[in-house]
């Protein structure tokens, strides 16, 4: 047992507060990590310090607060989300009494529990403590102090997720000002927001400035932290969803195995069951889809999906992707009662949680149109090209590749379904379908 906690749990019964504060203090410390540390190496003492959180979590002491959210940083680093949550409550509780609703303090655990909501799905929560966190730090920190632009960052990310990506553009462009300024264009900072950058920059189709953003990231990451960091493993297996898109496969999947390799190293025997290898399995999966190695992709992401649910639940957005991505090789293999089954499992999810103008949900009706087409049934189809549609052309530029997936998937189902109809007859179908769209 690690000295500083057998200090602690030898006293009989509760330890008193005021014998063991210098501990709390220790322990507090032993648990806290930097963002460019590896933060397996705080996990041989976590147990320990959640026990001794435990013995104190009602002691209203700054000190205790900081313990109970270094616990919870480490749980959140471990997808233990529920658990993070628990211990970010008893902390900010603390605060809140002891510092008020306006101290840093306070503000970096609302933005923690935010972290928390996000990567649960629940983005309204996360929106609701970035705007506290957001609010306390510009106040009492200022608008271009590194913690702001962390809520920035944090809430651009939100943002991206969300579809909303003027909004996510704004904040992130907040965050990068404020990162070169203070930091500097090489450091790890500045990198994380070049690599977000990128990430919006994909999802806007522009691949070659994404890259261009990434590589940065890349060369800043390893000359910072080392070839073996995770965060060096993050911008690996963002490279390579990009050299997936532009059909450069034996380049995807060598970032891939080198992602996988790094995060196999990092967790440790926690690596079969972690959020991160079930997203490289995910990823790894659409590259062997794309090469026509469907029985290799099926395996990939049956393994990834079976993480996914394990440690997020059946309701959240990464396990209906995991289900709209194995509805793709059913219907890839001709299977088209597998596919919209599967198909059927995303969508519910996707309404529910992400609701139905997000381009998550718009991709998913997209493909489900192409397997009703497939099964003939044009009605259909045409139905649910139409509900991508409107959703991407709320969201996309004309140009972008999926708005103009979604329009040939429109003009092909309405002459199968409409047989005789000319041109002018589609013309004026389709005005008719955009002035509802813009109505509503």
């Amino acid at each position: 047992m690690h000295n500083v906690i057998s200090d602690v749990v030898r006293y009989d019964g509760v330890p008193e507060y005021d014998r063991c504060a210098y501990l709390i203090d220790l322990i507090a410390e032993d648990l806290d990590y930097e963002e460019t540390e590896v933060f397996m190496s705080r996990l041989d003492i976590l147990q320990h310090g959640e026990s001794v959180a435990a013995y104190f979590k009602t002691v209203e002491k700054r000190n205790v607060a900081f313990l109970l959210h270094n616990v919870a940083n480490l749980q959140k680093a471990r997808a233990e989300y529920d658990k993070a949550l628990k211990y970010y409550n008893l902390a900010l509780k603390i605060c809140l009494k002891v510092l008020g609703r306006e101290h840093p303090d306070t503000a970096a655990i609302c933005n923690n529990m935010a972290l928390v909501f996000y990567a649960m799905g629940d983005y309204d929560n996360a929106l609701k403590y970035y705007g506290y966190a957001m609010t306390i730090r510009e106040k009492k920190l200022g608008r271009e102090h590194p913690d702001t632009a962390a809520t920035y960052g944090n809430m651009a990310g939100l943002f991206h997720a969300k579809g909303d990506y003027d909004k996510a553009l704004e904040y992130y462009k907040r965050d990068l000002a404020i990162c070169e300024k203070v930091f500097g264009r090489e450091h790890p900072s500045t990198a994380t927001t070049y690599n977000n950058m990128a990430m919006l920059l994909s999802d806007l189709g522009d691949y070659e400035r994404a890259l261009e953003y990434y590589e940065r990231t890349l060369r800043i990451k390893e000359s910072v932290l080392g070839s073996g960091h995770p965060d060096v493993a993050i911008v690996c297996s963002n490279m390579a969803g990009v050299f997936s898109i532009k059909g450069e496969y034996d380049k995807a999947l060598e970032y891939h195995r080198r992602t996988l390799s790094i995060r196999e190293t990092v967790l440790g025997k926690e690596y079969r069951e972690h959020l991160d290898t079930a997203t490289t399995y995910n990823n790894m999966a659409l590259v062997f889809s794309d090469l026509g190695d469907y029985d290799k992709a099926l395996e990939y992401y049956s393994i990834a999906l079976k993480i996914v649910r394990k440690k997020l639940g059946s309701e959240h957005p990464n396990t209906a992707a995991a289900y709209h991505n194995m509805a793709g090789i059913f219907h890839d293999q001709g299977d088209y009662v597998k596919a919209l089954e599967y198909y059927k499992h995303a969508l519910q999810i996707k309404e529910s949680v992400l609701g139905n103008e997000h381009l998550d949900t718009a991709s998913t009706y997209h493909n489900m149109a192409i397997v009703f087409h497939d099964q003939g049934d044009d009605g259909k189809s045409l139905e649910f090209f139409l509900k991508a549609f409107k959703i991407r052309f709320a969201v996309l530029s004309e140009e972008h590749p999926d708005m103009q997936d979604s329009f040939n998937g429109l003009v092909v189902n309405y002459f199968r379904l409409n047989t005789g109809k000319t041109e002018s007859d589609f013309e004026k179908w389709f005005a008719e379908q955009l002035a509802m769209i813009v109505k509503t």
